[in-house]
């Protein structure tokens, strides 16, 4: 017997394996596809676009290759290691009844059975890795394409879009890489059509591999002991949907029997669906069962802690969730943050950063929604549910910058958008600009007499030139005519249209919406 959590360690550590080869298909088609929009000689792409299928082709064949290696590696070691476990708690349930423990040694047919779980685990993911492509939705119905084809249809894709001038390059990058991460590669069979992403698929063909294993082992040892019952695991959050052997809280954490029935201990296969997809070891399920020996054996949970199992139910923006769709809901996020981070795979092999920073928000945004909503529901946040290998620290740490400078150019744009409107307050109308308009002073013109024979404010034309130089802010007003600059040693208004210095005037004349305006500056420390 193997509880949940090391089911889930199981899957989760295989997982990872296949979402870094779904990394490295994306980047590597994102790389070779961006080369499509930059060619407007028909036979010439065709001969580029046939060589970079090739060595497209042969690089993915090596790196699923490499993937498939290291995945047989880890389903040797894992399952051998939890084989044993399984048999050991076996013989600790065993004991209870004063029953001798096995071992593969005496019991060699043991090691038959982990050795069989191990080679159609490792059948079963070459299985899946040899139907691999994407898939879209085409007039409501999802479509899948295999590899080659897909990267010739999305080759041709960009080069016609761009060339028929129907997209930009960027867009029509955006919308190709946009296309892979809402598909994420996936494996499809044939015979019935159905396809799934590769990292659910091999998370389900592990999970089930490892299943059947341990109850195949408990099964065999329980035969050896004459043992008729098992108690089945129990675990918070069972799928309590649709009813019998599907509706899995029901038939939790109980003693059956599995041949025959008693008016104490129902018979396992007909309540729990044992050896149905839908039921006990059927589809995801992890669920178990042990040896259980009445008399003897004291059973994990009783019917009251059963009823108790989840926690309350609880309400999160306006919406009721029980504890099982308290943990369909923070799936849905996690697949959500993995195709955001898949798009950002893809943006960052195109080399774009304006659609990079945008994904990466979206990241950001979708992290706090997961943090709230796990906080509310109080469950434990899953990082690994949400991790794509091939997102690494590289590209992990651009995503930061990228966030990071985005939401800095927001918080500078809010904290301008409030200064404006502050000294608009203040009585100065116009266009401000809190970075003073440039202007060449090199050969301006000076009117002397408004300024000082009529005006009396008694400024040279050095004075003003140094009045703009020094500008804190500038206002353009009369329909774009005048720009006034603020200094704190002066101020003037400049005659664009004429090149002219119109007006100018010190400190000990400044009032009204000037001092309001200097006032406004310095809160702000500009």
């Amino acid at each position: 017997m193997l509880t949940p959590e090391q089911y889930d360690q199981i899957a989760d550590h295989l997982t990872g394996l296949f979402q870094d080869l779904e990394a490295f298909i994306i980047k590597d088609f994102v790389r070779r596809v961006t080369t499509a929009g930059t060619i407007t000689e028909t036979a010439r792409y065709q001969l580029i676009k046939a060589e970079q299928m090739g060595l497209s082709t042969q690089a993915i064949k090596e790196a699923l290759q490499q993937a498939l290696n290291i995945s047989n590696e880890e389903i040797d070691h894992l399952f051998k290691e939890w084989g044993l476990e399984a048999i050991r708690v076996e013989n600790g349930i065993a004991s209870q009844a004063g029953i001798d423990p096995v071992t593969l040694e005496t019991h060699p047919e043991l090691g038959q059975i982990i050795d069989s779980a191990i080679d159609q685990t490792k059948g079963e993911l070459a299985n899946l890795t040899g139907t691999l492509g994407f898939a879209q939705k085409i007039n409501g119905k999802i479509v899948f394409t295999e590899l080659s084809q897909y990267f010739q249809k999305e080759m041709d894709f960009v080069q016609l879009q761009v060339q028929s001038g129907v997209l930009d390059y960027n867009s029509a990058i955006r919308q190709s890489v946009k296309r892979m991460a809402d598909s994420g590669l996936r494996t499809v069979d044939y015979a019935s059509g159905w396809s799934n992403h590769l990292d659910v698929a091999v998370r389900r063909a592990t999970l089930t591999g490892a299943n059947q294993m341990s109850g195949k082992l408990t099964d065999a040892l329980g035969e050896e002991m004459a043992c008729n019952f098992v108690e089945v695991t129990a675990h918070a959050g069972a799928r309590n949907t649709g009813s019998g052997p599907a509706n899995h809280a029901s038939w939790q954490g109980k003693v059956y029997a599995r041949k025959g029935e008693t008016p104490e201990y129902p018979n396992l296969a007909k309540v729990t669906g044992y050896g149905t997809g839908a039921g006990l070891k059927g589809w995801n399920c992890r669920h178990d069962y042990n040896n259980f020996w009445p008399g003897y054996s004291e059973r994990t949970w009783t019917d009251e802690e059963l009823a108790n199992i989840d926690p309350p139910p609880f309400s999160y923006k306006g919406k009721e969730y029980d504890h099982y769709a308290a943990n369909q809901r923070q799936r849905t996020i996690e697949r959500a943050i993995r195709k955001t981070k898949r798009e950002l795979i893809g943006y960052d092999a195109a080399g774009d950063k304006e659609a990079f920073t945008a994904a990466s928000i979206k990241l950001q945004r979708q992290r706090q929604e997961y943090q709230s909503f796990s906080k509310a529901a109080d469950l434990r946040q899953k990082p690994e549910r949400q991790q794509v290998y091939g997102f690494g620290r590289k590209i992990s740490q651009k995503t930061t910058q990228a966030r990071k400078k985005q939401e800095e150019k927001l918080r500078q744009e809010a904290r301008e958008r409030a200064i404006i409107e502050e000294i608009k307050g203040a009585g100065v109308k116009g266009e401000v600009h809190l970075k003073p308009k440039k202007i060449t002073l090199d050969h301006v013109s000076f009117d002397e007499k408004h300024i000082n024979a009529e005006r009396a404010h008694d400024v040279s034309l050095e004075e003003a030139k140094q009045f703009i130089e020094n500008a804190r802010i500038s206002v353009t007003v009369w329909k774009g005519q005048y720009e006034r600059f603020y200094s704190d040693q002066g101020v003037v208004y400049f005659d664009l249209d004429n090149n002219l210095i119109r007006t100018a005037f010190k400190p000990e004349e400044f009032k009204g919406d000037v001092l309001k305006l200097l006032e406004v500056l310095n809160k702000y420390g500009l």
